[in-house]
């Protein structure tokens, strides 16, 4: 549970979290928790800035705890980078990212695609072909290990 013991200024933020037993402890602050996605993903404040469309310098703000991120950034970075909310905005003990669905990753996929140039996209197809029978070949060997164990 989040709790918000010294009345920060938005709603939803906590500066403590009570874990199982009723201890409190403190939160990382929001601040930290941005640095740390930025910096799990290897990106420059610049480029997070840009893909969230706010100033580099505002963004820089967020991560030093000179500003507080409101939620429409909160909810463009976990969206953006599929970022857990939870630990995002409330601190919460829970993974820094979110699953991506085969869905989302069709569209990593595509938007990847879309930026190579013709020879490139040529050698992605060729690359993506050539992983299909490498999967072929072991979902085939994985049938007959299971078929020799049954008849054992």
């Amino acid at each position: 549970m989040c709790v918000n013991t010294r009345n920060l200024p938005l709603p939803g933020f906590c500066d403590t979290v009570i874990v199982d037993g009723g201890k409190m402890i403190p939160a990382i602050p929001i601040n930290e928790r941005l640095r740390a996605v930025r910096e799990a993903l290897q990106l420059s404040q610049r480029y997070v800035a840009r893909e969230i469309y706010i100033a580099q310098s505002a963004y820089a703000r967020m991560e030093t705890g000179l500003q507080v991120p409101n939620e429409r950034v909160i909810e463009l970075i976990c969206y953006r980078f599929n970022v857990n909310r939870e630990y995002l905005r409330e601190g919460k003990d829970v993974p820094m990212f979110c699953d991506i669905s085969p869905e989302q990753k069709s569209g990593v996929l595509y938007k990847i695609f879309e930026e190579l140039n013709g020879l490139f996209q040529d050698y992605l197809i060729e690359q993506a072909k050539a992983l299909l029978k490498v999967q072929d070949r072991q979902e085939e060997q994985d049938k007959q290990a299971l078929r020799a164990k049954m008849n054992i």
